[in-house]
């Protein structure tokens, strides 16, 4: 990938109302650490039309392994992964 290339990471999910709480809690965790390891700050959308969909949004990721080893390790600390919800990833680049 070219150095100037600059990427943003959209993962969404659907997630039960009653565990909304306790996933923003884990959303919350794996926000920070990713602040902390990598300087980017994730935002958490909910979809308008459908209440139970949200999106973490990432922006400019200019060095998509080291954030990619960097979240990785900030999602499995996060305890996100005992919803088990589907997480989408779509990754795009500024045009």
């Amino acid at each position: 990938m070219h150095p100037s290339v600059v990427l943003n990471l959209y993962v969404y999910y659907r997630v039960a109302p009653e565990q909304t709480a306790a996933v923003k809690t884990c959303v919350d965790t794996l926000f920070m650490a990713l602040a902390n390891t990598t300087g980017i700050h994730g935002r958490w959308m909910r979809r308008l039309d459908d209440p139970g969909t949200f999106m973490e949004i990432y922006e400019a990721i200019d060095d998509r392994e080291r954030f990619l080893k960097h979240f990785e390790a900030a999602l499995q600390q996060s305890g996100f992964a005992k919803f088990s919800v589907k997480r989408t990833d779509e990754w795009f680049q500024c045009a």
